[in-house]
This record gives C-alpha cells, structure tokens and sequence, in this order.
C-alpha cells in the first residue's frame, strides 16, 4: 500500500524531520486509532486520494489544507476519519496547535458542522483549490464480514478467535487492494473558494 509524504514547514523549523519530510502509512494510523478497521483504512485511502487531487504530482504540505466535515465529531464513525485526516494533513480543530510567532498554526482547520452535501471539503490555503470527498460502501459491505458477536463471546471467554482476526485482516486486504475499483471513495474537484 503507497505511503502519503508530506512536507512539514513546523517540522523542518524545529528541525524534528530532515527537512521536514514526514511519510505517513496504514500502519502509522492503525496506530494513531489504536485499531485496524475498514473505516480506518478507508480514511487513510481517501486521504491518499485527497492528496493526490489537491496537489497532484506535488509533495502535499502539511498545515496548508482546510477540512470541513459535514457531521458532527460524535456521529458514527466521522471522528475516528477525521483524526486521520487531522494527523495527515495538519488540520487540528479549535485544541490544536495554534503556532509559533504567528506561524505554523494548526488549529481551526478542521471543522464539523459544515454545510455540504458531500463527506467533507478539503482546501489549500495557498491556493484555494479544493475537493469535495464523499463515499459509497454499498461495494465493501458485498465483501465477506466474519461474525463480530461470535468473535467478541469468544474472546471475552479467553477463547481462540484466529479465524476471526484472518477474516477481519483478510477483508481489509481485499478492500485496499481494490478500494479504486470498488468505488468507496468519491472525489470532485471544485471551483477555487
């Protein structure tokens, strides 16, 4: 699965990333969420996909993209995507980083509420281009699930679960292998705003 670079101007003044080059994968935010899920995996893909619409064959800059999201943070799972979207892209909400010397600010740039039609906005502050993201599971829910309630009685008895977890792993390799063909994430390009 490709890994996303970004260019970090933060990191490259702190001199915390050689020139503050950060590369960012699907294990990085199985990490960040603690867990590996069809939902996590569909946000890094998408935030892959997001990138490569916003700046093309450019390395993506971390902390000059805008992220509005239609729903608020608490419904379903739109906070989990959205702290992937934040880590990758820089875009805190009102807690984050708010700068140094009025630079680098992170904070405000992801924010809920919004009100659009599609998932979310995504927009380059340099230059005002922006995406539109939007999705369509109805392809990933075809694909086999293994029974999460067997699985979790299972487990909760210290029982084997094995068969579960390869399902679960499984499902998640045939969703990033053809997450493009499957048409999960939906992209489009808007005027500049």
């Amino acid at each position: 699965m490709p890994s996303i670079e970004c260019k970090d101007p933060l990191s490259q003044f702190l001199g915390s990333f050689d020139g503050g080059i950060i590369e960012y994968d699907f294990e990085y935010v199985a990490k960040l969420t603690g867990h590996a899920c069809p939902t996590v995996l569909t946000a890094y893909l998408s935030a892959l996909a997001v990138a490569k619409a916003l700046y093309g064959n450019e390395t993506p800059v971390r902390g000059n993209i805008d992220i509005s999201i239609r729903d608020t943070k608490d419904n379903g799972t739109t906070g989990v995507m959205a702290s992937v979207f934040s880590a990758i892209f820089g875009a805190g909400d009102e807690g984050g980083f708010k700068g140094i010397g009025g630079e680098f600010a992170r904070n405000d740039r992801c924010k809920f509420k919004a009100d659009i039609a599609e998932f979310a906005l995504f927009r380059r502050i340099d230059t005002g281009e922006c995406v539109y993201l939007d999705f369509d599971f109805k392809a990933m829910q075809s694909l086999p699930t293994p029974n999460i309630g067997t699985a979790l009685s299972k487990f909760l008895k210290n029982e084997e679960i094995t068969e579960f977890q390869e399902g679960w792993l499984s499902k998640l390799k045939a969703v990033a292998k053809d997450f493009d063909a499957l048409g999960i994430a939906k992209i489009r390009s808007s005027s500049k705003i």
